[in-house]
């Protein structure tokens, strides 16, 4: 499994940095720059979710805001395929660096994955597999330029 989980009824609680506020720059072609935030929200203990100059990014089915129990971001090898599209090729298979985030903190992860049609896995950064909260996660595969310029405070 990518993950395990905590027994029910209870959380993980992270002892890392604070990460109340997240802002992931990334860029495309299809807009000069598409940046997403999320924000905890400590009543609810979930992530409130914004795009496009801090709008709140809304469920078009149920009009509810976009919110997290817990945040991946995974700094994932991105190549330029060349096209006129801007499209990237986004390599997988490998391994790298990346953060769990959950109830308003931050902790380092690392990511793994053998073959294309292998499971990735998390683990922490003393090779431990990642426990994380059961609930709504969002995971972000950025490229390296993007993991470096994201904001977590």
């Amino acid at each position: 499994n990518p993950v395990s989980f905590p027994v029910w009824g209870y959380n993980v609680e992270l002892s890392g940095d604070k990460a109340e506020y997240v802002k992931i720059p990334y860029n495309t072609k299809s807009y000069d720059t598409q940046i997403v935030e999320y924000e905890y929200d400590a009543n609810t203990g979930k992530y409130l979710r914004y795009q496009f100059n801090y709008k709140a990014h809304i469920d078009g089915t149920t009009g509810d805001q976009l919110a997290f129990d817990n945040i991946i971001v995974l700094n994932v090898p991105h190549y330029a395929t060349g096209d006129s599209y801007g499209h990237r090729n986004v390599n997988t298979v490998g391994n790298g660096d990346g953060y769990y985030i959950a109830g308003g903190k931050k902790i380092s992860i690392n990511w793994s994955k053998e073959s294309k049609d292998g499971n990735i896995t998390f683990t922490t950064e003393d090779s431990k597999p990642l426990v994380i909260n059961r609930g709504k996660t969002v995971i972000n595969i950025v490229e390296n330029s993007t993991f470096n310029a994201t904001v977590i405070q």
